[in-house]
């Protein structure tokens, strides 16, 4: 029983019995379409032969050569030299009273409407299907109405039983229905091929993925080149493998460089701390013993709360505290907050004029972004140097320029700087104390604004960061 649900499930099942359904159904239509279409047809041509046949018998009648007795002789000729066709001819009064008749007419059940009578009467003539008792088709009756020099009204009547009528079309109805079950057995035979047959590169490609693990992310499913939805499918399943290999790749650097950052400050911890277990020291020595603990802890809560800061974007922890505010004056007042460490260093920090520019973003975050950018600068510029800051102000967004006189960045090396734990100088980077996320967690907030960053710099020369932000950063 489970074996057939689930075969009822397959989707070569269904693509059969859809395409079966449909082909029946469409079968099912045409031929009751051309069954009653052939009806109409016959029936109309049928009306035809009658109307013709009134015409070639009333015509010597009508022209005077004929009296009453003449023409019941052609009638009853006319109705016997139908070969074909079962015809009865008669005329009536107009009181309905029978003149002349052939002997084949059923004069007691062929009997027309109150309405036909009423036509004929009025100059019209009417055709109606007459259904007589123990006859398996009807008769087809014509009332006709007939005046004879303007003012001798008759009334005739001409009736052609149905059978050679409908017989063309019963033996179409019964061809049809002969031709069904032949027809659905090739159209569920057919369907299940086509399904099949169009269905085997998903079986494949469910092979194929089924062997793809953790340790061989970088295996590609190979593509039919057949420009079809599978070959689709196919690619869009390769894109996504590219994008697993690639998180698979940074989540292993990433944890690696974790490690490495975290090996240091804790081997330097431990390293201290069987020192003073082992040793006696000075009060000065222990002192300056916890000042390189501290110095550690620092260094590995700052390196913490930036992993927090990436983890909590990665997991789509999106929310900005946005508001509106003064992008000049926030620029401003971390220009003077860094002026010190920038003076310590001999560094001067020169901000361009300004406009007063309000943005709408989350303000502590894009601080931040700007804090990582000022320190990098004043950190990397030599003494002597300058860092300058300026802001654009544009229609729908706003330009903050840093550009400062340090030691450059390589231009091979201008898009990695954005890696997670990457340093353009790692010795450099662990003298000043950074893990090399700072540049990250800045891309990833401008990115959460909807911006951008660019970066322009030569070494020996100076770098440049363009931070392009909307002024409504939510749009």
């Amino acid at each position: 029983m489970k074996r057939e649900s689930k075969f009822s499930k397959k989707i070569g099942f269904k693509i059969t019995l859809w395409y079966s359904l449909s082909v029946m159904v469409i079968l099912g239509v045409t031929g009751t379409f051309l069954y009653y279409s052939l009806q109409h047809k016959l029936r109309n041509q049928f009306h035809l032969i009658l109307l013709d046949e009134s015409i070639e018998i009333l015509q010597p009648f009508l022209n005077g050569n004929l009296d009453l007795k003449a023409l019941n002789s052609i009638i009853e000729k006319e109705s016997a030299s139908q070969l074909h066709y079962q015809m009865s001819i008669r005329l009536l009064d107009s009181k309905q009273n029978i003149v002349v008749s052939s002997t084949s007419f059923l004069d007691h059940f062929l009997m027309a409407s109150e309405n036909a009578y009423i036509n004929a009467i009025n100059g019209k003539e009417t055709f109606e299907m007459v259904h007589v008792e123990n006859k398996s088709n009807p008769y087809l009756l014509l009332t006709k109405p007939v005046v004879r020099n303007g003012s001798e009204k008759y009334v005739l009547q001409i009736s052609m039983y149905m059978r050679d009528v409908y017989k063309p079309s019963k033996y179409f109805k019964e061809n049809i229905i002969m031709l069904i079950p032949g027809l659905l057995i090739i159209t569920i035979f057919g369907g299940w091929l086509i399904a099949k047959k169009s269905l085997a590169p998903i079986d494949r490609i469910n092979k194929e993925a089924q062997k793809i693990t953790a340790l061989s992310l970088n295996t590609r499913l190979k593509p039919s080149y057949t420009g079809d939805e599978l070959d689709e499918l196919i690619n869009t399943i390769n894109l996504m493998l590219n994008r697993l290999d690639n998180s698979f790749q940074k989540l292993v650097q990433f944890t690696s460089d974790v490690s490495h950052e975290l090996r240091t400050p804790i081997a330097t911890l431990k390293a201290g701390i069987e020192v003073a277990l082992a040793e006696k020291m000075t009060v000065e020595e222990y002192n300056q013993l916890l000042e390189r603990f501290l110095c550690q802890f620092e260094r590995i809560s700052r390196l913490i709360e930036n992993l927090m800061v990436l983890l909590r974007s990665d997991a789509g922890s999106k929310v900005l505290n946005t508001r509106t505010f003064s992008l000049s004056t926030t620029l401003k007042e971390l220009c003077n907050t860094f002026s010190l460490v920038a003076e310590a260093k001999n560094v001067q920090i020169k901000i361009n004029e300004m406009a007063d520019v309000r943005i709408n973003g989350d303000e502590i975050l894009l601080q931040r972004v700007f804090s990582n950018f000022l320190d990098n600068a004043i950190k990397y510029t030599p003494p002597d140097g300058n860092v300058y800051v300026s802001l654009k102000n544009n229609s729908d967004n706003v330009l903050v320029i840093i550009r400062d006189t340090g030691i450059g960045i390589p231009e091979d090396q201008h898009e990695k700087i954005f890696d997670r734990f990457f340093r353009v100088d790692p010795s450099r980077s662990r003298n000043t104390g950074g893990a090399g996320l700072g540049l990250s967690i800045s891309k990833n907030i401008v990115e959460l604004h909807n911006g951008k960053i660019a970066v322009e710099s030569k070494l020996g020369v100076g770098s440049t960061f363009i931070v392009t932000i909307p002024k409504n950063g939510m749009d």
